[in-house]
């Protein structure tokens, strides 16, 4: 943080995130009104677990956990491919470590998770096949 006095008065700076590809940190504005920040690391999340799921018909669904060995981010993205070697693309996100998925449209073969705190994103986790 830095200070930067322009006449009389003194302007307060804070970065608040930017964005770059395989993240490993991320700053997080500590409260409203304040220019106090902190950081997180974004460290990856373990290989999700399939739990349960329904892989039949027009409408899917998956119950999803993961490990997380950091603080927790504020939010968690989770990325579904369907077809293997197909690029993943974000079909929800999650504020902890599990999930349940419901009605999806598409049929996720194939299941990761990043941890994300707003513009910043960390590397994705191991695929799973799904369904």
């Amino acid at each position: 943080m830095s200070r930067v006095l322009i006449g009389a008065a003194a302007c307060t700076l804070a970065l608040t995130g930017l964005v770059t590809p395989g993240a490993e940190a991320a700053w997080v504005k500590s409260g409203p009104g304040t220019a106090a920040a902190k950081a997180i690391k974004l460290v990856v999340p373990g290989t999700p677990t399939v739990n349960a799921k329904t892989c039949t018909g027009n409408s899917y669904s998956l119950s999803l956990d993961w490990s997380y060995t950091g603080s927790l981010p504020p939010q968690f993205d989770i990325y579904a491919a369907t077809n293997a070697g197909k690029p993943p693309s974000v079909i929800a996100t999650a504020t902890g470590t599990s999930v349940t998925l419901t009605g999806l449209t598409a049929k996720p073969a194939f299941v990761s998770v990043r941890a994300s705190a707003g513009t910043w994103h960390g590397t994705r986790s191991g695929e799973v096949a799904a369904c």
